[in-house]
Parts: C-alpha cells; structure tokens; sequence
C-alpha cells in the first residue's frame, strides 16, 4: 500500500518560472552580462541554482560564485513574487493528507529556499522538507530521496516519487522507487520516458496511487511468500510460489521482475529466488504485522484462529502503522490486565 509520496518541487508542485527568470536576471545585470528568456530559464533548472547560473552566465565566466551568491541573496527576498502552486496541486495534497498518506519534498533548490517555499504555500501539507546541502547530494544522486524515506520511516515498497523531468526520473530509479512524471512543468512529455506512470493532470496522481496500491500489495504477498519458502527450504520456486498465491507462473514472473528491479530479491530465470537483506527487513515487518494482528483477534477479540490469521492476511497489507501499533499495546494491556476476557463472549 502507497503510505508515502515524495515530490520535486520546481515545475511539480510550484510554478516558480518567472521568480527564477528574475533573480537569474539582476544578478547578471550586475555584471552587465546578457538577460536571458523565460524559455531559456526553463531549459536551465533542474539540476539546482549552481548549474543554472553557470548555464546563464557568458562562457569562460569567472565569477560564477559572485554571481550564485547575488541570485540566492536577491531571490529569498523576491521568490513569492509570482511564483503559485499549479491548479489543482492544493486539493491533491489535502486529499492524500485526508486519505493517511505522508508526503516529502526533495528539490535540487538550496534548502532554505525549499523549506520557505513549502512552510509559505503548503503549511501543514508537506511533512518534510529537503533541499540540496553540504549534507545532500543534488539529484539523480538519491542522497535526499532516502534521508526523507528514512525520517518519514518509508520503505520501497510503499513510496512513489513524483516529478517533472528525466533527473527525477532517474532519482527515482537510483532510490529503487516507483515514479511518476508529470506533464505540467518545465519539461516535454519526452523527457519522462522511463517513468511508471504519467499524470497529465494533478488529479491524475490520486488514480495512479490507487492503482500501485493494488500492485504494492501484491508484492507484499510475494515477498511474505518468498521468506516463508526460504526459511523452509533455503530457496523460493516460481512453481512453488505459483501454487502457494494460486496464480499463474507467468504472473509470479512478472512480479519477480519487479521484485528484482526494487532490490528486494535474487533472482536470475530458471534459477533459485532468495531474498537480499533489504527484502528480508520488509518481509520480516510484514510477518510482524500478521502475528500481531492474529494476536488482537485471538485474544481480544476472541476470533478463532484460522478467521484471525485469514482477516490478518488482509489487513496486514493496510493497516496504518499507528493503528498496528495501538492495536498491539490494547492486546498487551488486556492480556496483562484481563486474564478472562473471553467469559465476555460467551
């Protein structure tokens, strides 16, 4: 299930063209260099303030810092002067807000300005913030991406990245994250080739997350199956596994693949699937959750076992990890607290 969302800034959520154009601007104006067009501006973001002054100074520059320095100066005091969210971007936050989904921003922008940005036009919508830093490689290095995961307490199988242009694309695939490009910023729709999915408008977000949710569970169920199979027998078999889910072999191929590309398992055809270690911590909190949740229907609920464990299978994959871990301090106190509870039920 999609718990997390991590966005670009520029060009994904904000259109900040013209604010850029004009910082850009009165800092090569105080050398006397040339201006440059809003078109030009948009082919030079992207890569973070650095690249765009060296892509917008004269050649053989010599004082592109002197130059950087005047931009970041004059465009914190000048970057809400036009610079809005695209229409429709505020209600596709609020619904994911709404709908339990925590969601990052990682720009390629310097991070005061990313943190300003968020904290002006998305107070209480965004819950991190990241921008490029001394600690924090530019993209497609995916430096920010996983600090964000890691603070957020996000996983691979249950984040997606958004963003406008084949640098978030490939920020995405360095982080082993599902993308999605969208068609409203400062890049063409040729540019995102290599993206999961495509949004050709904001509400487009919400329907492709609904649809990767179903995929995500799915990977869930195989890779849950794949560590049950390992600790069994030392190695998983698509025809086991095939028998096990009760699909066909070319579906559970299909979802190795995947498996396989998000750095969640070995696997080669006709070979063997094992699990790396990072596919063996996800299956491992996945099975925590199942034994939990057994454990709340058994002895608070006092359901039979086979039915716990069956509604444990579905809810495993969907419970919030604030509600897993209420449900599981509520069976702690009433097994601490009432040894016969299940008189109750009779």
């Amino acid at each position: 299930m999609i718990k997390f969302v991590i966005f670009d800034l520029d060009g994904t959520l904000l259109n900040t063209l013209e604010d850029l154009k004009e910082s850009t601007n009165f800092a090569l104006n105080q050398f006397g260099y040339p201006t440059r067009t809003i078109d030009e501006i948009k082919n030079f973001v992207g890569d973070g303030v650095k690249k765009l002054i060296e892509r917008a100074v004269p050649e053989n520059c010599t004082n592109i810092d002197e130059c950087l320095s005047i931009f970041k100066e004059n465009y914190s005091k000048n970057m809400y002067n036009n610079t809005v969210p695209y229409d429709g971007i505020i209600n596709i936050l609020k619904e994911l807000r709404e709908n339990g989904i925590k969601t990052a921003v990682v720009s390629n922008k310097f991070d005061k300005a990313v943190k300003e940005l968020c904290q002006k036009y998305f107070p209480n919508l965004i819950d991190i913030a990241i921008g490029q830093s001394e600690n924090i490689c530019p993209k497609p290095c995916p430096d920010g991406v996983l600090k964000a995961m890691e603070i957020l307490g996000a996983n691979i199988t249950n984040t997606v990245y958004v963003g406008d242009s084949d640098i978030d694309i490939q920020t995405a695939q360095n982080a082993h994250l599902p993308s999605i490009g969208v068609c409203w910023g400062f890049r063409d729709k040729k540019n995102l080739e290599g993206a999961n999915f495509i949004a050709e408008k904001p509400e487009d977000i919400i329907n492709i997350i609904k649809k990767m949710e179903k995929l995500s569970i799915s990977l869930e169920d195989y890779i849950e199956e794949i560590y049950n199979q390992v600790l069994k027998f030392k190695e998983a078999k698509v025809t086991a596994i095939a028998k096990a889910l009760g699909v066909r072999k070319a579906s559970v191929t299909g979802a190795l693949n995947l498996l396989a590309e998000k750095g969640l398992i070995n696997y080669s055809p006709y070979m063997p699937v094992t699990l790396t270690e990072k596919g063996r911590e996800i299956a491992q909190n996945i099975l925590k959750k199942h034994e939990n949740i057994t454990e709340f229907f058994t002895s608070v609920l006092n359901i039979p076992e086979k039915e716990a464990r069956e509604t444990a299978c579905k809810m495993e994959h969907i419970v919030s990890d604030k509600v897993f871990n209420n449900m599981n301090k509520l069976t702690q106190y009433i097994k601490t607290n009432f040894k016969d509870i299940e008189k109750i039920y009779i």
